[in-house]
């Protein structure tokens, strides 16, 4: 059910604060599990003021941290329950490249050949015959299990699975406190009270002024960064997912740029007669980048084969640990799912599972450590 509850108190099982990816995702995997549930969010569907707008993301296995090469390994099956549940097409596994420092890309390949999965490992030339509209940096690693997931794509089905499994997802609907109670907590909006057993807390960049004070939370950081919609200049040259490692001795889960095909037409530029319409642009970002120029100077050096002319840009929210691990845990009838440090939409559906484990009681077999 999608929409409006008249004014009272209504009763659940779980309330999710924040339909963005995370949230949307627990609240569909609670309803899976047979758990009555609630979804709210302040602003309208799909709105961009979060980090989980946009036509596309990165997938990817390869990683310098095996934690999350296990993770991503073991999303791939609940995108394919989504898909199914959906009958979307939300996932593609185009291939992934890394490349830029040679330990890093060593860790990377390392870590995949460990986890079962194959790794191309190419010099620069060799990468760049493959893949003549890009230059790559020292040592590259191609990874056939990498591609892009459909963003917003996956959203709008997430929204509309949890409805179908009897989630009542509200729109437009700000959390204005939160008490606790003897079996709970109670939500107060400006239209309802809610009561829940328990409460998943999946609001991004909006989450430590909603937690309830006792909860520990390492320091969150929210940043605003600007990825950027560039043109092939040869449309029939196609664009590997990929990661630029371009910091020697950074941390692990830490990388320079970023960047993946990415429809155009669904930057909602097209028009009648677009010449855009069914065409695939390149998607690229640039760590800690805030303006549009430093993603154009950076596709100059590194993207020979994109037109720097910028189509788009977006602003995308980052809510970030200082080590850049995620927070999912659970204290009493609080379970807070968010600050996935920019890193996190590929791991969607995964998350869900994860978050409807901490709500069931159930012991995780992982362990995402954070610094204070």
């Amino acid at each position: 059910m999608v929409g409006t509850l008249t004014l009272g108190t209504e009763s659940f099982d779980v309330a999710v604060i924040g339909a963005g990816a995370m949230g949307s995702a627990a609240a569909w995997q609670l309803a899976r599990r047979g758990h009555s549930v609630v979804l709210l969010e302040q602003f309208d569907a799909g709105h961009s003021h979060g980090s989980s707008h946009g036509a596309t993301r990165i997938f990817r296995v390869a990683y310098r941290d095996p934690t999350y090469v296990q993770l991503a390994s073991e999303s791939l099956r609940s995108w394919a329950e989504l898909e199914r549940e959906s009958g979307e097409v939300l996932l593609e596994q185009s291939g992934q490249i890394d490349h830029g420092d040679p330990a890093a890309i060593e860790e990377v390949a390392g870590n995949l050949e460990a986890a079962g999965f194959a790794a191309q490992r190419l010099s620069p030339d060799q990468a760049q015959a493959l893949w003549p509209g890009m230059r790559f940096d020292q040592a590259v690693v191609h990874s056939g299990t990498g591609g892009r997931v459909f963003a917003d794509r996956t959203l709008q089905a997430l929204h509309r699975c949890a409805a179908a499994r009897g989630v009542s997802v509200l729109f437009n609907e700000p959390v204005q406190a939160i008490d606790s109670a003897a079996d709970g907590v109670i939500l107060r909006t400006p239209h309802r009270n809610i009561r829940a057993r328990l409460l998943v807390l999946a609001a991004g960049a909006w989450v430590e002024e909603l937690l309830p004070g006792e909860f520990e939370l390492p320091k969150l950081t929210v940043s605003e960064q600007v990825p950027v919609h560039f043109r092939r200049r040869d449309p029939s040259v196609r664009w590997p997912s990929f990661l630029h490692h371009m910091h020697a001795k950074a941390e692990a889960l830490t990388f320079g740029a970023y960047g993946m095909e990415s429809p155009l037409a669904d930057l909602g530029l097209a028009t009648a007669g677009s010449d855009i319409a069914g065409l695939d642009g390149v998607k690229v970002g640039v760590d800690n980048a805030t303006d549009i120029d430093q993603v154009v100077a950076y596709v100059q050096k590194w993207h020979p084969g994109l037109d720097p002319n910028p189509v788009s840009s977006s602003k995308c929210l980052f809510t970030s640990t200082a080590d850049q691990q995620f927070v999912l845990r659970r204290q009493g009838s609080v379970v807070v799912c968010s600050a996935c440090s920019g890193h996190g939409f590929k791991f969607t559906p995964m998350i869900g599972e994860l978050v409807a484990d901490l709500c069931e009681g159930l012991a995780s077999q992982y362990e995402f450590s954070f610094t204070s």
